[in-house]
């Protein structure tokens, strides 16, 4: 496992053709940035945690982590201040196909659950397996969640739903949109489309907004000077999801904004666990204007030639 310093701390360096993910060795882990050719660090870092070492308590440093949902201050915000445990190794269900998964895993916490982060490369990118294991004495019930925080000045978009006229039998609504009590409609970096709902990182706008949806097409997408960064993820209509049935939420502010997916949640028994996946592509890429439906339709099928998450 290759070793280097990044934005100030001790980082395992893994690569992925023209991709560089920087894992955090001294605290964490998080991926604290994530390149591509000359694109500098896609991800956010804190201006007043880069670096540091000797902080207590829950810190935000930025870039992509391992939480758990539902929201609870006492477990969600666990610090994570410490060196982490690396080896190589897999999943407890991993794809057998990926030649090599590197595993990062933090002191364990008073919550009890032990989270680890797994991260392969393959050719085109990289998976990610966020997984939740509960070594309590009781069931804990829970849900993986991955946060990604990326740089400012960029845009957010999952895929729209496309309407069709109501048959006389459609009586029961079909998709739900979640908000959070910050949360204005009327908030200028929301676009409301049919065939995108878009969300702009504005560094003007000081106030806090977020969303959430079950995204069904499993993809989300930020884009920023000129790269298109993907994550696709599980969208099982079986599955049981936090937050309203959300897969996908996003979060922004002044400074950043976050591409969240979620995993199923779980009532784990003293052993078991639950896994979550994700799958990152970069492409050097704008927007095109007009209707996104076809362009979501093509990124899909693009990266689904080279490999997309599993549920």
């Amino acid at each position: 496992m290759e070793e280097t310093n990044f934005e100030g701390w001790r980082c395992a360096v893994l690569r992925s053709g023209e991709m560089s993910a920087y894992v955090t060795l001294d605290v964490g882990p998080r991926v604290i940035g994530l390149e591509f050719e000359d694109s500098g660090n896609l991800f956010y870092v804190k201006p007043e945690t880069r670096g540091r070492t000797d902080l207590t308590g829950y810190n935000g440093y930025g870039g992509h982590r391992v939480w758990t949902s539902p929201e609870l201050t006492s477990r969600t915000y666990e610090p994570e201040n410490s060196p982490v445990d690396t080896w190589i190794g897999q999943a407890q269900d991993e794809n057998p196909s990926l030649t090599t998964s590197y595993g990062f895993r933090p002191l364990l916490g008073p919550s009890m659950l032990e989270k680890t982060l797994f991260v392969s490369p393959f050719a085109g990118g990289f998976e990610l397996a966020h997984q939740v294991h509960n070594v309590a004495p009781a069931v804990q019930e829970v849900a993986p969640w991955a946060i990604t925080v990326m740089r400012p000045g960029g845009e957010c978009l999952i895929p729209g739903h496309v309407t069709t006229p109501m048959p006389a039998a459609a009586k029961l609504p079909s998709r739900s949109i979640v908000l959070w009590p910050y949360t204005r409609l009327d908030d200028p970096r929301y676009t409301w489309g049919n065939d995108a709902i878009r969300l702009q990182q504005n560094p003007l706008i000081d106030g806090q907004t977020k969303f959430g949806a079950f995204v069904e097409k499993g993809i989300a997408c930020y884009v920023t000077d000129g790269f298109l960064f993907v994550k696709r993820f599980g969208a099982d209509l079986r599955g049981q999801y936090p937050d309203f049935g959300a897969n996908f939420e996003a979060f922004t502010r002044h400074d950043m904004l976050e591409v969240e997916t979620l995993g199923h949640m779980r009532r784990l028994a003293t052993g078991e666990s639950v896994l979550h996946y994700e799958s990152w592509f970069v492409f050097r890429r704008e927007l095109p204007t007009g209707d996104l439906t076809a362009w979501f339709d093509d990124l899909l099928e693009e990266t689904n030639r080279l490999r997309f998450a599993r549920t």
